[in-house]
């Protein structure tokens, strides 16, 4: 606050609105500071709104994010019965202080509870906050509702993924078993696959030369022929000037004196050349522009491994340990076999991503193989 001589506050403020530098106030309640012996409701009701306006105005100047705010509020007129009477309503309209782009939620339902409490009858949901660019941003249904249509969007992917998921196993696991004759000779032990949900567009603009004879893919030559310059023409224009002499130099009006200077006009007929020549050719290739719109969603990586049941074979002395180095494993040609049937056909998906491994699976029961192993041994001694 800056405080100033009375005597000199005229001057001051003289000099300040020379300079352009006073300061658009807004006033409040200090209407009312000064009484009109003249003043009648109607001008009393206008002073109350002007004051109201200006007090929630200076309010919200106040806060820390906010540089300037107008308020607009609109009281109906009264009614008979209240089931008649339209509700109050109020819009807010924000400027942010540099460096500030957006409010939080919590800040703006700040702003639409301070507005709504200082209007009698002014309900929340009757006020609308906007910023400088005249974007609302006191909708918060909008945003629930926008919030719960990405959740939907989000289950509905992961529903469609696990189903395409469950479908490609199905089918993986049952072209293994075909190919290898039996259920209990294969088994998927890792399944991962994803899809990609990204929205792909592109604009394509190409151009091509004209063509005259187009190729015809039933011969083994080309019959392919370009018109010359490999474009049409398809404007011209061709201007020619040609002027020799002065010409005729005006004289003005008849009966008054020329405004030319001496010895002007008798140059009129002095030998002079003018020529012009112009030849302007457009030519166009051929254009294509082709706008292209992706499928929402393509698989984007598949991970299987799979547990074959192979035949060990040995290839070891009896004294040796059993280690992988002696001995046979399921051939890797049958495994490359698989790996070209089960994989798609998009080039996305990488043949590497599928794994094999052949082990011998126990088809018995380990129990009941000591038990016959047992029940032979002493079979053979009563034997002896």
């Amino acid at each position: 606050m800056i405080t100033v001589d009375p005597e000199q506050r005229q001057e001051i403020v003289t000099k300040l609105a020379q300079e352009n530098l006073i300061p658009a106030g807004v006033q409040g309640w200090e209407l009312f500071n000064v009484d009109k012996f003249t003043e009648t409701q109607f001008d009393k009701d206008i002073k109350k709104y002007r004051a109201l306006k200006g007090a929630i105005e200076q309010s919200l100047m106040t806060l820390r994010s906010v540089d300037k705010a107008y308020v607009n509020i609109a009281f109906p007129e009264d009614e008979l019965f209240s089931s008649n009477s339209s509700p109050v309503k109020a819009s807010v309209i924000l400027h942010y202080i540099p460096g500030v782009e957006s409010l939080s939620r919590k800040e703006v339902k700040g702003i639409v509870n301070l507005v709504s409490r200082a209007v009698p009858k002014l309900k929340p949901e009757n006020v609308s906050v906007a910023d400088a660019d005249g974007k609302i941003i006191s909708d918060f249904e909008e945003d629930l509702e926008k919030e719960r249509l990405e959740l939907r969007i989000v289950q509905e992917k992961l529903r469609i993924g696990e189903e395409q998921r469950i479908q490609r196993l199905i089918d993986m696991r049952n072209t293994l078993r075909w190919l290898l004759g039996g259920e209990d000779r294969v088994d998927i032990t890792r399944f991962e696959y994803n899809l990609n949900w990204d929205k792909e567009s592109y604009k394509d603009n190409s151009v091509s030369p004209v063509v005259a004879i187009p190729d015809n893919p039933n011969t083994p030559y080309s019959e392919l022929k370009l018109v010359d310059g490999y474009s049409l023409k398809v404007s011209s224009k061709e201007t020619k000037e040609d002027f020799k002499g002065r010409g005729f130099t005006p004289d003005g009006p008849a009966g008054t004196e020329p405004n030319i200077p001496p010895g002007y006009k008798d140059t009129d007929y002095q030998k002079s050349e003018y020529s012009k020549s112009e030849n302007i050719n457009n030519y166009e290739f051929n254009r294509r522009v082709s706008e292209v719109q992706k499928q929402p969603w393509k698989v984007e990586k598949v991970n299987l491994s799979v547990v074959i049941d192979g035949m060990w074979e040995k290839k070891r002395k009896r004294t040796e340990p059993v280690t992988i180095e002696n001995t046979f494993r399921f051939p890797k040609t049958n495994s490359d076999k698989f790996v070209k049937t089960l994989s798609p056909p998009s080039e996305s998906i990488r043949q590497e991503a599928i794994r094999f491994r052949s082990s011998r699976f126990q088809k018995t029961d380990p129990l009941s193989s000591r038990r016959k192993t047992k029940n032979s041994a002493n079979k053979k001694r009563s034997a002896r």
